[in-house]
Parts: C-alpha cells; sequence; structure tokens
C-alpha cells in the first residue's frame, strides 16, 4: 500500500514538473516572438567542415563564409570541394580546401594541423560526413564496417584533435549531424540507422561531460548541439 501511494506521488510530482517545463518554455517562446534573441555573430570564426564535397556541408560552407567566417572545407573528393572552394573565394569570401579521409586518424592530425596553420585555431567544427545504406541487411548485405567508421569512429578522431583546444581556449562550437534515422529504425537501411543512433549518443555524453566540467570549472567552454536533417 505504501509503494503504491510512493509510486502515485511521483507520477504525479513528474507530470508537476512537465507542466511546469511546457508552460515555462510556452512563455519563453511567446516572448521570443515579440522580443527575438539577437543573432550571433560567426564573423572571423575558425570552422571546419568535414564532407563539403556535396549536400548539406557544401550548403553550410557557402552560407557561414557569406556570414565572414574564413571556411576550411574538407572532404575526400577534392575535385568537387576545390570547386566550391573556387566559388566561394570568387565571390569575395575567405575559404580554403583541404583534403582528408576522416576515418584515418593520422590523416585528421595532419589535416586539423594544416588549418591551424592556414587559419588558427579551430572555433567551430561540423561533421557532415556520411554513407547512406540503401540496402538491406539480411538480402544485399550493406558496407557495414565503412557506413560506421565514417558516420561514427571518425566523430572521435575530430574530437581527440579539436576539442582539447577549444576548452583550451574557452571558446568553440561543435555540432553534431544525425538523420530521422536516429530516431528510429529505417527499413533496407540498418547501418545507417545504427549509426545515427550511435552520433545521437555520442552527443549526449559529450554534452554531459561539457555540462560537468562547466560546473567544476568557472569558465565558457565549448557547446555542444545535434541537428537532424
Amino acid at each position: 500500500m505504501i509503494l503504491r501511494l510512493y509510486s502515485s506521488f511521483i507520477l504525479f510530482w513528474d507530470f508537476c514538473i512537465i507542466l511546469i517545463y511546457f508552460a515555462l518554455q510556452l512563455l519563453r517562446s511567446l516572448y521570443q516572438q515579440v522580443k527575438p534573441p539577437k543573432r550571433k555573430s560567426v564573423a572571423g570564426e575558425i570552422v571546419a567542415i568535414f564532407g563539403t564535397s556535396r549536400g548539406l556541408g557544401r550548403e553550410i560552407a557557402i552560407q557561414l563564409a557569406e556570414l565572414g567566417a574564413k571556411v576550411a572545407c574538407v572532404d575526400v573528393n577534392s575535385t568537387d570541394n576545390d570547386a566550391l572552394v573556387k566559388a566561394i573565394n570568387s565571390s569575395g569570401y575567405v575559404a580554403h580546401a583541404f583534403e582528408c579521409d576522416v576515418t584515418n586518424k593520422n590523416d585528421v592530425i595532419r589535416t586539423t594541423s594544416a588549418i591551424e596553420k592556414k587559419f588558427g585555431h579551430i572555433s567551430m567544427l561540423f561533421h557532415c560526413c556520411g554513407v547512406p545504406s540503401p540496402r538491406s541487411l539480411v538480402t544485399d548485405p550493406p558496407p557495414i564496417q565503412t557506413t560506421l567508421n565514417l558516420s561514427v569512429i571518425s566523430h572521435f578522431w575530430l574530437l581527440e584533435a579539436i576539442l582539447p583546444k577549444m576548452k583550451r581556449n574557452n571558446h568553440g562550437h561543435i555540432v553534431f549531424l544525425t538523420s530521422v534515422a536516429g530516431l528510429s529504425g529505417v527499413k533496407h537501411q540498418t547501418p545507417l540507422a545504427v549509426a545515427q543512433f550511435a552520433v545521437q549518443g555520442l552527443f549526449e555524453s559529450v554534452l554531459d561531460e561539457l555540462r560537468i566540467e562547466s560546473f567544476n570549472i568557472p569558465s565558457k567552454l565549448p557547446s555542444c548541439i545535434c541537428t537532424r536533417s
């Protein structure tokens, strides 16, 4: 009887907390409709975008360059990447091309060092690399190892090379990109879904680690953002 009352109380308490958070977020949203928050300037930021030869990475590179950031466009496809950088520079903005295999730790270290030598310490990191696996795991085995190396393991090499320096500089932004496959399984794309689940877990782990450090160290630490495409 006592245990049942206790469980009911906990359930009621959690429900009240949810209502309070909902009300606060609703008030915040209404206030921001009247007075939108000031947009943060990215002018002068050193942005490293991995996977810029096509798709989302390419568009992010163009938009950030137009906003005044110095963009390091990194991709294993040097032909399309060079064309992108040429187009950005011809428009009067700043960008430089770097060729890198993000699944190779030594290559990642070499590339990040080259970016720092060219522009300075990296203050924004975007990982836009990925290998879709639109094949059935049962009837037509997809490139499992390639998908996991490119979509998951490469995040660790980039974080090892860049995050410690961001922490020392007390400034930085890391953006994790995932897809809806990271929320639920997708038919015929099992390796991709697993990879996106892993990226979501990596984001949450890094975010919690930075939150804990922010309590112990009275300084501004790098921020993490997870966005879905």
